[in-house]
């Protein structure tokens, strides 16, 4: 399975690399960036996220991407954030984001199928959000988030589904 995954995660990269469906230019668009936390903080709430969210010191973003959410969860927040993301690209455009808003943001670009609990032992909330559609194996991928969070910790998934995105 691991040179199927391998394929998998180079097309995804690949691809986003061209065109990220989740770029949004904030650093010129103020008045957006505003419109985009207004909608987060909406949709968290709705979810039933945002207390666990406003409560959290230290927030994992895994395939956080090009750090929109991640920037507006700090900002709500105050936690300290970490993406982790297999693109390389996403990761150096959310650093930007973030240093733009005088916000401190950790990131390291790898996949999450080779995050294990030592990568999540310090996060309180670990949100994955429209991410596991992309893997070779929602269901896989799933099982290993479940099995690397620490005791106490909440993972918060969202994905993509005939059904909803927040399923």
């Amino acid at each position: 399975w691991k040179s199927k995954r391998t394929e998998i995660e180079e097309k995804i990269v690949s691809l986003y690399r061209e065109v990220n469906p989740s770029y949004y230019a904030l650093e010129d668009d103020k008045a957006l960036h505003e419109q985009l936390f207004l909608q987060r903080q909406r949709t968290l709430r709705n979810s039933g996220v945002y207390n666990l969210l406003i409560k959290s010191r230290n927030i994992l973003h895994i395939g956080g991407g090009t750090g929109e959410k991640a920037l507006i969860d700090a900002r709500l927040s105050g936690a300290d954030t970490t993406i982790v993301d297999a693109n390389p690209d996403a990761i150096e455009r959310a650093k930007s984001l973030f240093s733009g808003y005088n916000q401190t943001l950790h990131a390291e670009c790898k996949s999450l199928f080779d995050m294990d609990a030592k990568d999540v032992r310090n996060f309180d909330l670990i949100l994955c959000e429209g991410v596991l559609h992309h893997t070779f194996d929602p269901i896989v991928a799933l099982k290993h988030g479940c099995r690397t969070i620490p005791e106490g910790a909440i993972l918060f998934v969202a994905m993509a589904e005939e059904n909803g995105w927040y399923q």
